[in-house]
């Protein structure tokens, strides 16, 4: 319910109560703590900066240096949880999403995935959009969900075909209209539909 751009990620944060309550160490490259007026990451064993780290029994905080410290500062954090009305709620997801906008589009490294000779034509289709898209593949490693989700995602787009619920969760991460057009082969072909039906299969996307 609390949500803040801390460099080039948005975090879920949660109070110092929450974060004591949870059972420990909590591994979540995502996660952060709000303590006063400063927002922590929680670090792992083999991670370095401003953070929280944690062994199970003791957390440690590490304070980010002065010339940082507006980057974790909890003036970036969008609250959810003082939102009085529905119509706040929606000002908020808007800043979030102006947030998230922000760091897709600051590329660091641009992901071309590689058009093989033996790819289907749906996922020539995908393939094609993405590399439109110049996009930092890592940036959007939170749409995917999880870490093994993101890696698993990550290999499916190494492959040659892809299947409808695949697609439809790319269309989903990246932010493409994908459409289904059926019509008949020909004009010779036995009991034709004689015309055209299109559905937008990523309609509910955008309800969602």
């Amino acid at each position: 319910m609390r949500k803040a751009k801390v460099k080039d990620r948005i975090m879920d944060v949660m109070t110092i109560d929450e974060y004591k309550n949870k059972q420990l160490p909590i591994e979540d490259e995502y996660a952060a703590v709000l303590n006063g007026d400063t927002i922590y990451p929680i670090r792992g064993r083999l991670d370095n900066g401003p953070g929280v780290y944690s062994n199970g029994t003791i957390s440690k905080f590490i304070k980010p240096s002065e010339e940082s410290k507006h980057l974790y500062s909890s003036d970036n954090m969008i609250d959810f949880t003082n939102a009085k009305n529905i119509s706040e709620v929606i000002k908020k997801q808007n800043e979030l999403r102006l947030e998230e906008n922000a760091i897709l589009t600051t590329v660091d490294n641009i992901y071309v995935p590689r058009i093989g000779d033996n790819d289907e034509p749906e996922m020539i289709a995908l393939k094609t959009a993405i590399k439109k898209k110049e996009i930092d593949l890592d940036k959007y490693k939170p749409r995917f969900g999880s870490n093994s989700d993101y890696n698993n995602d990550k290999r499916e787009l190494e492959k040659s075909r892809v299947s409808f619920p695949k697609i439809k969760k790319y269309a989903k991460v990246f932010g493409l209209k994908i459409k289904l057009v059926i019509s008949d082969e020909n004009d010779r072909v036995p009991n034709p539909i004689g015309e055209e039906i299109s559905v937008d299969l990523t309609s509910t996307l955008d309800e969602e």
